[in-house]
């Protein structure tokens, strides 16, 4: 490479050792990922936003209270909230792996950490595990004893090869059972004296079996906790069943639900909040208009000398006319945030962001949909019964309670001594070859030439039965497992239970606001009618 196009290394070198405050600026030195570097493709075309300097005339949106919720579910993969808007403590920038995502149900379901684990990786404990293992190896070594060698005189060199070969496969069934079957050949081939074969193929075709009699045993112990074999005391606990993977799914999706419904919630406000904006400021734009006309009349009647257009007059009306001009503007350009009167521009951004919509694409946001004016009276018992069977907090929390009580059934089944049935059978397999035919009538280990065929002739047999009796004495880590989760299905009742309460006072008090409201919207109205009337009057 030519020396005007190397890079020049800006970094000091030294002779010898140098201080550690040299290195400390390169170990310090903040490196940015290339993913932030370049503006997203999104941002890139996005229009200035607009101000209440802004005089333009955009083309005006119409829309409807379903097409904000419609956009708002379409658009966003990230669930939003009316309040994280301009909050120091936004959880979409604060907090990016806390924030609720429509991808969260899917990866619980594919979880497969201890505690997450979802429902297919919870099956996975049950899945056939194929096995097999193969080598092969050799051995030279000089003998010193010819009894002990097989034959080999003293100082001669006993050679070996030897090879094995394993294959089998297991299963552990859903009552807690394991089956396993397996293939062992052992080939071992050598210069000894006084064998049958110098080389020879022994091995066994194996079948085991093993269940657990007491502690963790039973269909229903596996399908809460898992297979118990799988279990690290102290560290896996009693969660990793199907059952309980089901159930985290099933939670879940309750707080999928319960943050669409929040963002949903806040969609609808925002659009009347930007209905109530745009009467706010036709109500105020009319009192400004009022006050422009009085304070040129004031100002007419002071050029002329007439009586009422003195300055001071003159100064009060002008004083009122900027006073309501300054009320119309910040119902137009209130600025959003969390703090101070918003107006048109600012209740439209935050509805443009929790619709999932750029800040300004050169049209306006209009709601047409207008409130519904009719009484509606709710039955109180059926609207308590909807609230009770529908709030996915509190299905969350009886899945929570739910799986307390799993949990606590399982514990307690491990508060035992552990007591396995094991058994094995094996069909034992000797041959000079591994495969082949037998030998000629006569000769010395005719029947014995094919290794797999003595083995399925069944002559050679072993099996034995028997249990295994293992238990801490005490058995104090179970018994205060059994406890925990005792404290943990009284805690999770006790919330339900509170939480139950809350909901009906929540709905305590929206019934009392509907009630409210209804009842202030027709004592104004009836006030502003009485106005009306006397304006007229005074004008007549």
């Amino acid at each position: 490479m030519a020396a005007g196009c190397t890079q020049f290394d800006r970094r000091l070198h030294y002779f010898g050792k140098a201080e550690l405050t040299e290195y400390e600026p390169v170990q310090l030195r903040i490196e940015s990922p290339e993913a932030t570097e370049a503006i997203p493709e999104a941002a890139a075309g996005l229009l200035p936003p607009r101000t209440i300097a802004d005089r333009s005339r955009d083309a005006t949106w119409d829309m409807t209270l379903a097409e904000a919720i419609q956009l708002s579910l379409v658009n966003n993969r990230v669930a939003r909230t009316r309040n994280d808007f301009l909050s120091p403590g936004n959880t979409i920038l604060q907090n990016s792996e806390g924030v609720v995502t429509v991808y969260d149900p899917a990866i619980r379901e594919t979880g497969v950490l201890f505690g997450t684990r979802g429902v297919e990786s919870a099956l996975s404990a049950f899945d056939p595990l194929f096995q097999t293992n193969l080598s092969y190896g050799n051995a030279d070594t000089i003998q010193n004893n010819p009894i002990a060698s097989g034959g080999i005189p003293e100082g001669r060199t006993l050679k070996q090869e030897i090879s094995q070969f394993t294959t089998g496969i297991s299963k552990t069934f859903a009552y807690g059972a394991q089956v396993g079957v397996s293939q062992n050949w052992n080939y071992t081939h050598s210069n000894q004296l006084f064998q049958l074969f110098p080389s020879v193929f022994t091995g066994n075709l194996q079948f085991n079996y093993a269940q657990p009699l007491w502690a963790g045993s039973g269909t229903e112990y596996t399908r809460i906790a898992g297979p118990l074999n799988t279990n690290v005391q102290g560290l896996s606990g009693v969660n990793q069943g199907v059952i309980i993977a089901r159930i985290n799914t099933d939670i879940s999706l309750a707080e999928f639900e319960q943050q669409v419904r929040l963002m949903v919630f806040d969609v609808e406000t925002l659009y009347w909040d930007l209905y109530q904006a745009y009467r706010n400021y036709d109500s105020l734009v009319l009192a400004r208009d009022a006050a422009l006309k009085t304070w040129r009349t004031v100002q007419s009647k002071s050029r002329s000398g007439l009586v009422g257009g003195g300055k001071a007059e003159e100064a009060q009306a002008r004083e009122a006319y900027y006073e309501a001009r300054a009320r119309a503007e910040t119902a137009r350009g209130g600025p959003a945030g969390r703090g101070g009167e918003q107006g048109i521009l600012g209740l439209e951004l935050q509805l443009r962001r929790i619709c999932g919509l750029p800040s300004n694409d050169g049209r306006v946001i209009r709601p047409i949909d207008d409130p519904s004016l009719s009484q509606i009276v709710h039955d109180w018992h059926s609207c308590l019964a909807t609230a009770f069977a529908r709030r996915s907090e509190l299905r969350k929390q009886r899945w929570i309670v739910k799986s307390n009580e799993l949990q606590l059934r399982a514990a307690k089944s491990q508060a035992a001594p552990q007591l396995n049935l094991i058994s094995s059978y094996q069909l034992n397999g000797f041959g000079n070859h591994l495969f082949g035919p037998n030998g000629e009538p006569g000769t010395t280990g005719a029947e014995l030439q094919s290794a797999y065929r003595t083995q399925f002739q069944g002559d050679q047999t072993s099996w034995n039965v028997g249990v295994q009796f293992s238990a801490p004495l005490g058995l104090r880590n179970a018994l205060v497992q059994v406890r925990n989760h005792e404290l943990r299905v009284i805690k999770s009742q006790a919330v339900l239970a509170t939480q139950e309460i809350e909901v009906s006072h929540e709905l305590a008090g929206t019934f009392q606001a509907v009630e409210y409201w209804y009842q202030n919207m027709e004592t104004n109205y009836n006030r502003r009618e009485a106005a009306m009337q006397n304006i007229e009057a005074v004008q007549t």
